[in-house]
């Protein structure tokens, strides 16, 4: 098993060494020192690390992650959220057609 040190994981994973420090202080990562008080990463890590930045890129919160992480099923888990997620787009989608709606009123209403 490798030992990685932060910055060399914050390069593999495309993520800063403080946002690294932060899912670590938020529980996301369990991680233990080394004799010589260096934080190592494994395999494991790196991969728990790609998982956490394809959710936040998808606009997760960190406890929104950390549920996903910690659930059992996490199918049933990312499934929840991508209901949510279609849920909230739908509700934007009528606000967009409402202000559209309100634009071409207030056009025609010019006209006259």
């Amino acid at each position: 098993m490798i030992a990685l040190l932060i910055s060399e994981v914050s390069k593999i994973c495309n993520i800063t060494k403080k946002s690294i420090s932060y899912y670590e202080q938020q529980g996301l990562l369990d991680l233990k020192c080394s004799e010589n008080g260096y934080r190592n990463y494994n395999e494991d890590d790196i991969a728990i690390l790609k998982e956490i930045a394809i959710y936040r890129k998808l606009g997760l919160s960190v406890p929104d992650i950390k549920l996903i992480l910690t659930s059992k099923d996490k199918s049933k888990a990312l499934h929840d959220f991508k209901f949510i997620k279609e849920f909230l787009l739908q509700q934007e989608k009528v606000q967009f057609d409402c202000f559209n709606y309100l634009l071409e009123s207030e056009s025609s209403s010019f006209s006259r």
